[in-house]
C-alpha cells in the first residue's frame, strides 16, 4: 500500500500541483513571501562565501495567544490556555529592528485582531518602512478594525476557512460561525471598494480528509467575495500524532491516505481550479515541498517572537511545544532567547543561530527539527547542501 501511495504521489507531482492560473501573471505581492515558499530561490540568495548571521527578511510577532474559536487541528492546548496578547513593552523593544524586515507578519497561535494593541502594531509597522501582513479568522474584520486596517494600508490579509459549508466549518473550527463571517467578509469588501484598497486578500483552505470535497465550493465564495487568492494547503500540525490522520500526505505518524482518496482529491483539485478560470488565482500545495533546499517555512531567512519575547526561527521551535505529536517533548524546543533579556540583535548574531542557518545551508537537518512533520513535506531529493549550488 505505502509503494502504492508513493507511486500514485510521483505521478501526480508530474502534472499541475500547486500551478496557478495563467490569467493573474506573478507579481510583486507580499504573500508570494510566505504562502509558498518554494517559489523563493534560496539558493541564489546565498554566494560564496556565505557570511554568517545571514539577515532574516521576514519576522512574524504572535500579537495574540487568545482566541475566539477551537480549531481541531491547533497545537494550542486548549484545557487553561492563557488569553494574553503581546504587550507594548515587548513591542517597544522589537520596535527598533522593524525597518530592517521588509515583512512583518502579525499572526501566530491566537486571533491578532483580539488584541487591544493590534492596530497599533500595525501603525508602527508602516511608519518604519516594512509591510504588514496579517492572517486571522475574519470574524473581527468589521466596524473600526475594517476600517483602521485600510487606512494603514496593510499590504496583505489572509483569512483562514477550511469549509464550503456551515457544517463543516462548525467541525473544524469549533463554532458555527460560519454564515455570520461570509456576511463580515462581503461587508468588507464593500469597504474596501469604497476606499479603492489595493489590499491582497487570500482565502487559506487547510486541506483534510474532512473537508477537501469542499474546496470547490470555497473557491466560488472566495471569488465571490473579491479575494485575490485562495491557497489550499495541507495540514501542518496536530494536538497529536494520531491526529495526521487527516492529513492528505504521508505524515510517517500514520498510515497514508488510501489511493483512492488522492485520486478523489486529484478529481476536486481539477474541478477547483476550473471554477477560478478568469476569476481568482488558486494555489494548491503539492504533496511534497521545501524550500530550495529547506523546509517549506523558510527558517533560515524567517523568525518568530511569541507573545512572552520568546525568539525562534519557526513558529513551531516554541517553548510552548507546538509540536505536540512529538513524544516525548523535545528538550531542546529550539529558541535563541528571550528579548526581555537580550537584543534581537544580540540573538542572531550568537553561534547557536549561525549553526543552525549553517546546517541547512550545508544540507544538514538541525537537531532541534529532527521529527517535525515538515521533514515529510521535503521528500529526500529536497535536502541538498545549498552551499554548494549558490554560485551555479
Amino acid at each position: 500500500m505505502f509503494s502504492k501511495f508513493r507511486n500514485i504521489i510521483q505521478s501526480f507531482s508530474r502534472q499541475r500541483n500547486g500551478s496557478s492560473n495563467s490569467h493573474f501573471p506573478r507579481s510583486e505581492n507580499p504573500i508570494d513571501a510566505f504562502s509558498l515558499p518554494d517559489r523563493i530561490e534560496m539558493r541564489d540568495a546565498f554566494p560564496e562565501p556565505v557570511q554568517y548571521p545571514i539577515l532574516p527578511d521576514h519576522l512574524a510577532l504572535e500579537v495574540s495567544y487568545a482566541c475566539n474559536l477551537h480549531c481541531m487541528m491547533c497545537p494550542r492546548t486548549f484545557e487553561g490556555v492563557p488569553q494574553e496578547v503581546l504587550p507594548p513593552e515587548l513591542f517597544e523593544k522589537v520596535k527598533p529592528w522593524i525597518s530592517r524586515f521588509k515583512y512583518i507578519h502579525l499572526a501566530g497561535y491566537g486571533e491578532p485582531l483580539m488584541s487591544p494593541h493590534f492596530l497599533d502594531y500595525v501603525h508602527a509597522v508602516r511608519q518604519a518602512g516594512s509591510r504588514p501582513v496579517v492572517t486571522t479568522n475574519g470574524l473581527l474584520l468589521k466596524g473600526k478594525m475594517a476600517r483602521r486596517l485600510l487606512e494603514e494600508r496593510i499590504d496583505c490579509i489572509s483569512v483562514s476557512i477550511d469549509a464550503g459549508t456551515p457544517e463543516t466549518y462548525e467541525a473544524v473550527r469549533g463554532k458555527g460561525t460560519f454564515l455570520k463571517l461570509l456576511d463580515t467578509l462581503r461587508a468588507f469588501r464593500t469597504l474596501k471598494e469604497e476606499a479603492s484598497s489595493d489590499v491582497f486578500m487570500v482565502w487559506v483552505f487547510i486541506l483534510m480528509k474532512s473537508n477537501y470535497r469542499e474546496l470547490p465550493l470555497a473557491v466560488e465564495y472566495a471569488a465571490e467575495l473579491g479575494f485575490n487568492r485562495i491557497v489550499a494547503k495541507h495540514l501542518e500540525c496536530t494536538l497529536t500524532a494520531e491526529g495526521f490522520s487527516e492529513a492528505l500526505f504521508d505524515t510517517g505518524y500514520v498510515p497514508p491516505p488510501d489511493p483512492e482518496i488522492i485520486q478523489d482529491l486529484e478529481r476536486v483539485k481539477e474541478k477547483s481550479r476550473g471554477i477560478a478560470e478568469g476569476r481568482i488565482d488558486i494555489e494548491i500545495h503539492p504533496y511534497q515541498m521545501g524550500s530550495q533546499g529547506a523546509c517549506l517555512v523558510r527558517p533560515i531567512t524567517n523568525l518568530f517572537v511569541d507573545y512572552r519575547g520568546n525568539l525562534s526561527s519557526c513558529c513551531y521551535l516554541n517553548v510552548l511545544n507546538t509540536r505536540p505529536y512529538l513524544e516525548p517533548a523535545p528538550e531542546d524546543p529550539g529558541i535563541l532567547g528571550n528579548l526581555y533579556q537580550n537584543t534581537l540583535d544580540e540573538l542572531i548574531r550568537t553561534k547557536r543561530y549561525s549553526d543552525f542557518q549553517r546546517d541547512w545551508i550545508e544540507g544538514r537537518v538541525p537537531e532541534v527539527c529532527k521529527g517535525c512533520v515538515q521533514l515529510r513535506r521535503m521528500g529526500e531529493q529536497n535536502l541538498f547542501p545549498l552551499k554548494a549550488t549558490a554560485s551555479t
